[in-house]
């Protein structure tokens, strides 16, 4: 099994009166998976070669008023700081715990549903890790890699048509907040990022696509229109984002009705592919799963 305990060693503690490591609670502990424990989800992470941790995690921790966040990356040798900045409930009962350093370089977002979180922590060393739920009890901890080179970049492609929607809204003055509603699709190789839980990881990706907004100025909020399973499987991100709005094709038709049904502004299909691609002034975009957040690429195509 592929753990942090060799590689890396990283842990977790939550504070809500005191910065000491010491006087500290656990947000989550390790646990020791069983040789005879069968997990599909748990499989697909070890299938793509990720470093994955087994935890147990303590959600009360986080919904009974937790302050801060200390991550000890014991092979850096440091010791960093999180503070919550925001703790507030979203649609669907979900509830979105934010939080950052005071250098503002290291960032963790948790989605909370019954007993189930997802969550993505980014350290100010650009080490990434995603937690995702198993079970009612086990979830995951994985360090996401991402690839170098141009597989890290976005680009947009220009189309002749004009997509109505989003753009076709009414004007709004130049100081008022614009909501945007997301549909949040994914595919045959891209659906165990999403697991038993969709809403939870949209959730996690919609929190982390509104904070880089917020923190240009933007005047653009996202909510969460719905999730969808394609059942497609990916080709390439020119194919799979011409198929999105050609709606003689299964992706398109799909999509098309689902963004009827939620009345969705945007439409991003969550991609194993590297990168991201978008057409410009189009409400269609293909983003990778393991970059979406790690290398803002999701805010960069939307």
């Amino acid at each position: 099994m592929l753990d942090f305990r060799k590689a890396l060693i990283f842990s977790i503690a939550v504070s809500t009166f005191s910065p000491s490591l010491y006087a500290a609670a656990p947000l989550f502990k390790m646990v020791d998976e069983d040789p005879t424990y069968s997990n599909n989800l748990l499989h697909e992470f070890k299938d793509k070669d990720q470093s994955v941790q087994l935890i147990k995690i303590n959600k009360d921790v986080l919904l009974n008023g937790a302050t801060s966040f200390l991550f000890n990356n014991d092979n850096q040798h440091q010791t960093i700081e999180i503070n919550r900045s925001t703790l507030k409930e979203e649609s669907d009962d979900i509830k979105v715990w934010q939080g950052h350093s005071v250098d503002d370089k290291s960032t963790a977002v948790f989605s909370i549903k019954n007993n189930k979180v997802s969550g993505f922590v980014k350290l100010s060393d650009h080490s990434a890790y995603e937690i995702h739920p198993i079970s009612e009890e086990l979830h995951a901890l994985v360090r996401i890699e991402t690839a170098g080179g141009d597989e890290n970049e976005f680009d947009y492609i220009q189309d002749d048509s004009v997509e109505p929607g989003l753009w076709e809204h009414d004007e709004q003055s130049s100081n008022e907040i614009a909501k945007i509603r997301v549909l949040y699709a994914y595919t045959n190789q891209s659906r165990y990022k999403f697991g038993n839980s969709p809403e939870l990881y949209a959730s996690t990706l919609n929190t982390s696509l509104n904070s880089s907004h917020v923190r240009s100025n933007s005047l653009a909020r996202f909510d969460v229109a719905g999730t969808l399973d394609t059942n497609v499987t990916e080709t390439n991100m020119n194919s799979l984002l011409s198929n999105m709005k050609n709606k003689n094709t299964p992706l398109g038709a799909g999509i098309a009705q689902k963004q009827k049904e939620t009345q969705a502004d945007l439409i991003v299909l969550i991609s194993e592919l590297g990168g991201g691609l978008a057409y410009r002034s189009g409400m269609h975009s293909v983003v990778s799963a393991n970059q979406a957040i790690s290398n803002n690429t999701l805010n960069s195509c939307v």
